[in-house]
Formats: C-alpha cells, sequence, structure tokens
C-alpha cells in the first residue's frame, strides 16, 4: 500500500469517528428547539442557541468536506458521482470561509476525478485567498474542468501560489498543496495554472 493510500485509509476511520459526535450534537439541539415550550423560550437566550447551532453547523461541514477529498483515493477516477452531492458538500462548507463559489456545470453527474480536482483547490482557496473570491468552476465541451478565481482587492498568497504552480513536489511548503499534487498525480490528471496582472487565477485541466 502506498503512502497516500495509506494515509487516505486512515483518514477515512478518523473522519468517520468525528462526524458522528458532531451529527449527535445537531440532532440533540434540533430536538431542544423542537420540544421546547414556548414559555421556556423567553427566558432562554436564543442567540445563544443560534450560536451553537452554526458553530455545530459548520465543523460538521468541515468533518464532511474533509472526509471526502482526504479519504476516498480509491473510487474509480471516471466513475460517476450526482452533481447535486457535490454542489451541498462545497456549498455547505464554502458558506463559512470568504469564498464564493459557483458551479456552472450543466450535466446532473460529475466525474469522481474532477470532484477530486476542484474541491481539494477549493480548501486550498481558503489560504491562496486570504481576503477572499470569487470562484467559477467550468465543465469545458472537452470534458475538461476549468476553475477561475477573482480574488478579493486582488490579494494572494504567494507563497501558497508557487506551491501549486512552480515549484516541485519534494519543495512544497504547504502539506495540502502537497498533497493535491501528489493525489492528482495518482488520479492522471494534469493542469495549468496561469495568474493575470491583477492576480485572477485560471486553472484548467489539461
Amino acid at each position: 500500500m502506498s503512502e497516500l493510500k495509506l494515509f487516505t485509509s486512515m483518514s477515512k476511520k478518523i473522519f468517520h469517528d468525528l462526524i458522528n459526535p458532531a451529527s449527535a450534537a445537531m440532532n440533540g439541539l434540533e430536538l431542544l428547539n423542537s420540544t421546547l415550550k414556548e414559555e421556556h423560550r423567553e427566558i432562554i437566550d436564543t442567540d445563544i442557541l443560534d450560536l451553537i447551532q452554526a458553530s455545530i453547523e459548520k465543523i460538521t461541514s468541515q468533518i464532511k468536506f474533509y472526509r471526502y477529498i482526504y479519504s476516498s483515493i480509491n473510487n474509480d477516477e471516471e466513475s460517476e458521482i450526482p452533481k447535486s452531492q457535490i454542489d451541498k458538500l462545497i456549498h455547505d462548507y464554502a458558506r463559512f470561509t470568504k469564498l464564493e463559489v459557483s458551479l456552472d456545470i450543466v450535466s446532473n453527474t460529475i466525474r469522481y476525478g474532477h470532484s477530486q480536482f476542484l474541491s481539494n483547490f477549493i480548501l486550498l482557496f481558503t489560504q491562496l485567498f486570504p481576503a477572499g473570491a470569487q470562484i467559477n468552476v467550468q465543465l469545458l465541451d472537452d470534458k475538461k474542468i476549468q476553475i477561475i478565481a477573482n480574488p478579493v482587492a486582488g490579494k494572494i498568497n504567494n507563497e501558497t501560489f508557487e506551491d501549486l504552480s512552480t515549484r516541485e513536489i519534494g519543495d512544497i511548503e504547504n502539506i495540502q498543496a502537497e498533497y493535491l499534487r501528489r493525489l492528482l498525480t495518482c488520479l492522471n490528471i494534469n493542469y495549468k495554472i496561469n495568474l493575470s496582472a491583477k492576480n485572477n487565477i485560471k486553472i484548467l485541466q489539461v
């Protein structure tokens, strides 16, 4: 077993163990809200309940997102998964970040390899664009993924960009960038990344 497959196998178990208590906490909070009597609501600060719910939703969405990108390498790269599944996974994760992500994909399904390509990049975008960015994902006619990112105020993290573009894998500083590049190598997916004068970024699967 390769080191990458060993890592993903361990990740699958760890994230499975983490998601159970997070889901139980959310279920418990929903039960509390549904059974709380009206007269008791007057003495409970609902802002606190809302804050607890938002916190649980955030950690749950993060765990599900990390579980997907870190523990599924054994899947067939050509296999198809529902686009709605990726839509929800990315939307739930991105709403707690400074990223605005739109998926311009007409098909009802998406290749597993494509889903890993874009979801891993989205995770790295939270570091690449510290002030946030607008992200548009397209599936081109030749069935290749294109990602266009417009950072807020043109700000990017230059170290992360170099890890994704010019550095050799052995010299990469960002562990997530190294994982992404090793994963795409395993999936036989290549890409090129272009940076404009205004720090807009285009990533094209080749």
